[in-house]
């Protein structure tokens, strides 16, 4: 197994206003988009079909919904670029200065570690209620 230069937590409730922050600014449409996709429903509907495999689906719908959100903030990540130094520094507990010389291909790894955080995605399927 490989080492990364990087440790992570999982996201806090003071982590959720640098988020909401994130989300404004590449979009909160571009967010929404992500609930939206044909991969998405289905899972939704497999999950409304078979309620033992709820749970399962939920899981897989959150890992779908947030690897669509890594993709979005990719898009946009310059907008919101020291932003998104600084909420990877509060979950890594680096300085966001270290996080921005970054060889490009660690800082992507970093930002799908985050996406892939179990907190993570709760927090964005919870979320998705809202867009229901």
């Amino acid at each position: 197994m490989e080492n990364k230069a990087y440790t992570l937590r999982n996201p806090q409730a003071d982590d959720i206003f640098l988020m909401f922050r994130i989300l404004t600014k590449v979009g909160v449409k571009n967010v929404k988009e992500c609930f939206q996709s044909e991969e998405v429903k289905n899972a939704m509907m497999l999950m409304a079909a078979n309620k033992d495999e709820g749970e399962k689906e939920l899981s897989g719908i959150g890992m779908l919904v947030a690897i669509d959100i890594g993709c979005v903030l990719m898009e946009h990540m310059d907008a919101a670029k020291n932003d998104i130094y600084a909420f990877l520094a509060r979950l890594s507990d680096m300085k966001a200065e270290d996080i921005a010389q970054m060889n490009p291909g660690d800082f992507a790894e970093m930002i799908i570690d985050v996406v892939k955080l179990e907190g993570f995605r709760d927090f964005f399927m919870r979320v998705f209620g809202l867009f229901k």
